[in-house]
């Protein structure tokens, strides 16, 4: 299963607030090139501010001011972007030393970009697990509420009283399929009756939660 791509927002919080100083784990394209979009952003917004002080304050010390906020910028900058880098290396298997490969004159910048522009390895790999492709073997409760192994059908046709320690917030009683591990179809004829022990014990003998 794939998750989703990082938004802007939520790329800029994972480097900038989670991961500031963080060179272990992976990170995938959407992260760190969402990143680097942001600082490409923030960039142009301060080489504007700096223009426009050279334009108003020539004859002032107040000139410096755009200097200092540049110096700042990149300063603050500098770490979280090295960190996200190495990090996205491991994610296609890489040492993070492979970022000096980049100080070769064209070709090693032509290498690194494409480092960094290849997909992530979709196993665990010697840096931690993939954090865009989640196995399907994975344990449904530590996904977050985001996934349902496809193996088996619980095809619902009445009012059902699910198990409570079943229903994790994917489960919607009396609308449609419900994937659950294991296999074979469970099929829920209509009325209302308790189907907790029933599927209780079909759900325990075809996974390990």
């Amino acid at each position: 299963m794939i998750t989703p791509s990082l938004t802007l927002s939520q790329a800029v919080k994972s480097v900038l607030k989670e991961n500031y100083c963080n060179f272990s784990g992976r990170a995938r394209r959407s992260e760190y090139w969402n990143f680097i979009l942001f600082t490409m952003i923030l960039s142009y917004i301060v080489y504007f501010v700096a223009l426009v002080f050279v334009a108003l304050f020539k004859d002032s010390f107040i000139i410096l001011i755009p200097l200092i906020l540049f110096f700042a910028f990149f300063i603050y900058l500098f770490i979280p972007g090295l960190a996200v880098m190495v990090r996205r290396l491991h994610d296609t298997g890489r040492s993070g030393l492979y970022y000096f490969i980049g100080f070769i004159p064209f070709v090693g910048e032509i290498l690194l970009l494409i480092f960094l522009l290849e997909d992530s390895q979709p196993n665990t790999n010697m840096y931690g697990p993939s954090n865009k492709y989640v196995s399907n073997n994975i344990n449904p409760i530590l996904a977050q509420g985001n996934y349902i192994p496809p193996q088996g059908n619980i095809v619902v046709q009445g009012n059902v009283v699910y198990p409570q320690n079943y229903v994790q917030g994917n489960v919607v009683p009396g609308q449609g399929n419900i994937v659950v591990p294991g296999q074979g179809n469970i099929v829920v004829p209509p009325g209302n009756i308790d189907y907790t022990p029933q599927i209780n014990n079909a759900y325990n003998q075809n996974t390990n939660v």
